[in-house]
Parts: C-alpha cells; structure tokens; sequence
C-alpha cells in the first residue's frame, strides 16, 4: 500500500505479573504489522519484534517466488536466528500490505488444538495432546501447536505458519491485529458491535483510541492475560465513521 496506514494501537499488562507481549511495526511504501506473544519470558517477542521486518526484507531480496513462499523463508530463517539466542516461545500475528494484496499469517490462535489436522500432525511427529486441567496441551506442556524459538518443542511445535494471500477490493475497512488475549475473551461479533459503538461515540479525531476501546472491553469481559491490539486503518478514517453512522 503505498500511503503510510494510520492505525490505533495499546499493550496492558493486566493482570499477569509481567507483559510478555511485542508489537512491531514498518510503514514505509510497503506497510507491516505484527503482534509478537511471547511465554515463560519475553526474550524471543523482544527478539522476534526487532528483527521480523528486517529479515522479511532480507528474504524479499533474496527469495524467488510468491509472498507466501518468502514469508515461510522469513519464519524459517527467524527461528533459526531465535533458537540461537532465546529459549523461550512466541506466537505470532503478522498482515503484511503490499500495493493491492494484503498477507496474513498465523501462528495461532488458527492452529487449534481441538482441529484434528494439527492432532495428527502432532502425532505423526512423536507427540501427543493430552487434557490438563480441563485444557489440551501438547505433550502436557503447551497450549499451542506453532511458535518461534521453542527448541525442546520440536518437531511437534512448528514454527511453519500459515499464510493467507488475498487481493484488497477496497471494501475492507480496518485491520485488526490481537494477541489471544483479546480473542480468548471477545468474538468476532462482540469486537464489531464494539468498534461501532466507538465510531458512534467518538469524533474521528480519536481513532487513535479505538484499540484502548476495544482492548478495555476485554479486560471487562473477563481477560486475565496480556492484552496487545493493533487497528490498521485501511482506508481513509473518514470512510470508516461514514460507514457506521450511515447504519443508524
């Protein structure tokens, strides 16, 4: 996208005794954002946020083929960088915009493990989920089956994510980008009717407030975990407040 994106953006803490959440961010002609969750310690986030863009760009230098083969490259090149310095684990939630085509890849929360795919996928690499305390965990130990510089995790925790390519047609709006905090506590219905109850609220000199919102309604909701929101305005502000307030 070549106009720099305006976006809204807020990182709680909350109620965990320490914030192991990252963001990173690269607006240039091309537009990059990520949410980095880290776990058991914030190394790798710290790691991940500082160097994604620049190993991206690196790979887009260097790498032939489509978006989707240079960002697994990317990944794969980062975990080996992290696994040599941190040994800790972070998911990832990264949209990388590009002119017309915007990119999302996923570390989780996609990967589920109640999704029989990532069980066999799992389990055809020696390992097993197994309940905890009312929770699925890989080999009784994680609740996640993708992330970045989880050396003892391997091969049963990849680091290969998966990445969605889809051209942009203008009527997207706004980009959300959240760590599983914000998700594990508000669905995707509950974050729209807060997005226009802001709009519907709020001038459109506050947009920068919008994440803050949404983040404050999670943590209401019940959220106990690190919260970290990114709001990628996709089009003009203006576009956005037109859209709701035309609704009612």
């Amino acid at each position: 996208i070549s106009d720099q994106l305006l976006y809204s953006y807020c990182a709680q803490k909350n109620r965990r005794s320490k914030m192991e959440d990252r963001a990173g961010d690269c607006r240039d002609r091309d537009s990059f954002f990520a949410v980095f969750d880290g776990h058991n310690g914030v190394d790798c986030a710290n790691y991940a946020s500082s160097h994604f863009a620049r190993c991206l760009i690196e790979n887009t230098q260097y790498a032939v083929g489509q978006i989707e083969n240079i960002m697994r490259n990317t990944f794969t090149e980062l975990d080996k960088r992290l696994t040599a310095r941190c040994k800790n684990e972070v998911f990832m939630i990264v949209s990388l915009c590009r002119k017309s085509v915007m990119s999302l890849i996923w570390i989780k929360p996609l990967h589920d493990l109640e999704l029989g795919e990532e069980v066999r996928r799992i389990e055809e690499a020696g390992g097993m989920v197994v309940p905890i305390q009312g929770e699925l965990r890989v080999n009784g130990i994680l609740n996640l089956t993708r992330s970045l510089g989880d050396i003892d995790g391997r091969p049963m925790i990849s680091s290969e994510p998966d990445v969605l390519s889809f051209e942009l047609d203008n009527s997207e709006y706004l980009l959300l980008l959240a760590c599983d905090g914000v998700w594990d506590s508000l669905s995707e219905q509950a974050v729209y009717s807060h997005v226009a109850q802001f709009v519907c609220k709020n001038s459109q000199e506050n947009y920068g407030k919008l994440a803050e919102f949404i983040v404050d309604r999670a943590r209401e909701a019940g959220a106990t975990d690190n919260l970290t929101l990114i709001c990628v305005f996709l089009r003009p502000v203006e576009d956005l407040w037109n859209l709701f307030t035309a609704e009612t």
